[in-house]
């Protein structure tokens, strides 16, 4: 099995862009539809972020950090269905939904899908204006090990009855899974602390700074693999008119460190405390990708590249630097970490 994933800090949004291989269905074309986009719901409680998504409807999307519940009005036409579009970070089961018009509660959707998709809900809407209230009642944190989020691009009334159409599984490798999360952390804005703003895997930090542990001087055949995925990032910058990245040593540090804590545990989860690496190399943004796999460098490489998300931070013109980390186990299996910086 291979698995990836990225993140990458920003300002006050951030990004968790997440894309998998699970089947689910997405709602295809009907007569009538009025959506709203769930940037321009009203927050009622939780922590909640609007963050930049390519993938979203417009452009962006909402984030449920935790327990929480967004509300909105829309004027609709005769409707008999309600689509939810929506995606979840899963850690431990699914987030859940739970949806209710006019304040009545007309579903609760276990939320499977990791990247975007659609979850019709049938009923019979009268024309009008209506109020459209989703909750998060589920949120499941615990550090450095994982972080449940309910992720809510829009909500659609449609006048006629969706028909359903499977979303293609990843095509990267044969039997991987891609789970992909982003960030990108200013230093002007607080960064991931108990109080502040949550890192990219929507997690507060539980320290407020990171030390990268010894893990001792890697071996020729590990250097050989890092410095081949930093030359193939740097290969596909130049194709892409980008300048190259330098190394960081303070990056690779952390990068190999948190490669060996993933091995180690034999789980695949960003760091939680990316904002205090940011500070320690004294960078102004900061991005992390991440991966396993019995793979090449030049395989993890274009796992990577075959994943919007990943691609983004390796293609990101604002990084100046990288530092590249792996650690390998018994079996052979390679844990690769990427961590992008702006100096």
């Amino acid at each position: 099995m291979t698995l990836i994933r990225h993140r990458s800090l920003l300002a006050v949004p951030l990004v968790l862009a997440a894309a998998a291989v699970l089947p689910v269905s997405s709602a295809g074309a009907a007569t009538t539809s009025v959506s709203l986009e769930a940037e321009r719901m009203t927050v009622l409680s939780g922590r909640v972020v609007s963050y930049g998504d390519a993938a979203a409807s417009g452009g962006r999307a909402l984030a449920m950090l935790s327990n929480g519940a967004v509300t909105g009005t829309v004027t609709t036409p005769q409707a008999q269905v309600l689509v939810l579009r929506v995606r979840g970070d899963q850690f431990q089961g699914a987030p859940q939904a739970v949806v209710r018009v006019d304040g009545r509660q007309v579903s609760t959707l276990s939320v499977s899908a990791t990247r975007w998709a659609d979850f019709a809900i049938r009923g019979s809407w009268a024309p009008g204006r209506h109020s459209v209230q989703v909750s998060y009642p589920n949120d499941r944190w615990v550090s450095g090990v994982g972080d449940r989020n309910l992720r809510l691009d829009r909500v659609t009334f449609v006048s006629g009855t969706p028909t359903s159409t499977p979303i293609p599984s990843s095509t990267v490798t044969p039997s991987s899974t891609v789970t992909p999360s982003s960030t990108v952390t200013p230093s002007s804005t607080a960064t991931p602390s108990t109080t502040s703003t949550p890192s990219t895997t929507a997690t507060p930090s539980t320290s407020a700074t990171a030390s990268p542990s010894t893990t001792g001087t890697p071996t020729s055949a590990d250097a050989a693999y890092v410095a081949r995925i930093v030359e193939l990032v740097n290969l596909e910058r130049a194709k892409a008119g980008l300048r190259a990245l330098a190394a960081s040593p303070c990056a690779e540090r952390y990068a190999r460190e948190w490669s060996a804590s993933m091995a180690a545990s034999g789980q695949l989860v960003h760091r939680s405390d990316l904002g205090a690496v940011m500070r320690d190399c004294g960078a102004r943004a900061i991005g992390e990708n991440i991966a396993y796999g019995n793979v090449t460098a030049d395989e993890m490489m274009a796992m990577w590249m075959g994943s919007t998300g990943h691609r983004e931070n390796i293609l990101n013109p604002s990084y100046t630097h990288i530092g590249v980390g792996i650690s390998r186990t018994s079996t052979g299996r390679v844990y690769g970490t990427q961590n992008f910086l702006t100096l």
